[in-house]
């Protein structure tokens, strides 16, 4: 059992040993000078896993050219967005598919820095099971874009954003706990309480990790939405693992960017104002007619002399 605190109590064990790692976590591996207050069975069994993965784990994924930071805030962000958590983000997204991906603060686990003199940090297999430790399952979510302004309101509580800490694929303009405007793409499609001419029933697809969707913060009385749509056919994925789809996201990226890995260094939580408007211009035609007015017969002379004195339509000259 455990108090909560990081303390933990074993009971119904033949024997044991109290090793204090307060303040030294080294105190946990197996180093010369802590190796003898281990157990050497339970060294010798975790010796045999890492000798037998050793080698999958050290093999790179790509390279990175930023800096993933998961304490140094994007300026603007209003301490909502870090390198870190961008890149996350992305992940989490793009292995289900989604618009938008969220993360939550205690899910950045570590930093990947750039060596001091180098131009860029290779990523190994480890690297990123490493990012992804506790194989949370990716929940995917298809809400409007109405229901997606309630969960960024959540966002902006004292217990929400503990949760839907960091964000990617939109830009959300916020002051205190109010949505000023959501960007898509450069475009405001939500700004000041009106919306683009459609865009409130319009879907996104919406991922975040299943700790995120079944963890009830409430704010106020604003309780986490995630959890009344986890019943629902808004729930669309939840079959994913995080570290397994990361895998095979950042291994397609690599093949298809010659190793590199993108880190996206702008801040997606933006605290500020909205001064501009909704952008009302038409949305390009997803489908455009190649030739909106074919012609079935191109060598065809519509106005030519059918030879009776009559033209095309009929009628005498």
């Amino acid at each position: 059992s455990h108090d909560g605190a990081g303390g933990v109590t074993f009971s119904r064990t033949a024997s044991k040993r109290t090793v204090s790692t307060i303040q030294n976590t080294s105190k946990l591996l197996k180093t010369l000078g802590y190796q003898s207050e281990l157990d050497p069975v339970i060294v010798d069994l975790t010796d045999k896993f890492i000798d037998a993965v050793g080698d999958i784990l050290d093999e790179p994924m790509g390279y990175i050219r930023v800096s993933a930071k998961r304490y140094t805030y994007i300026s603007g962000s209003g301490e909502r967005s870090t390198t870190a958590g961008n890149w996350m983000c992305s992940i989490i997204a793009r292995s289900v598919g989604a618009d938008v991906g969220f993360v939550n603060s205690g899910g950045i686990r570590l930093d990947f820095n750039i060596p001091s003199g180098s131009d860029r940090r290779y990523i190994t297999v480890g690297n990123v099971y490493a990012m992804f430790p506790f194989e949370n399952i990716i929940y995917c979510y298809e809400l409007t874009y109405e229901e997606f302004l309630t969960l960024l309101r959540y966002s902006l509580t004292s217990s929400g954003k503990t949760l839907l800490s960091q964000i990617y694929g939109v830009d959300v303009y916020f002051t205190g706990q109010t949505v000023n405007a959501i960007v898509k793409d450069g475009r405001a499609i939500y700004a000041n309480g009106s919306w683009k001419e459609g865009w409130r029933t319009r879907t996104l697809k919406v991922a975040c990790s299943n700790f995120i969707a079944t963890n009830d913060r409430s704010s106020g009385g604003f309780s986490n939405p995630l959890l009344a749509w986890n019943d629902t056919d808004k729930l669309i994925s939840s079959d994913i693992i995080d570290v397994e789809g990361a895998l095979r996201v950042l291994s397609d990226e690599s093949a298809a960017g010659d190793g590199l890995l993108y880190i996206d260094t702008a801040p997606h939580y933006i605290n500020s104002a909205y001064t501009g408007g909704v952008d009302q211009t038409p949305d390009p035609d997803p489908y455009p007619d190649p030739d909106p007015d074919p012609d079935p017969d191109p060598s065809a002379d519509h106005d030519q002399d059918h030879g009776d004195g009559q033209d095309s339509s009929g009628s005498k000259e």
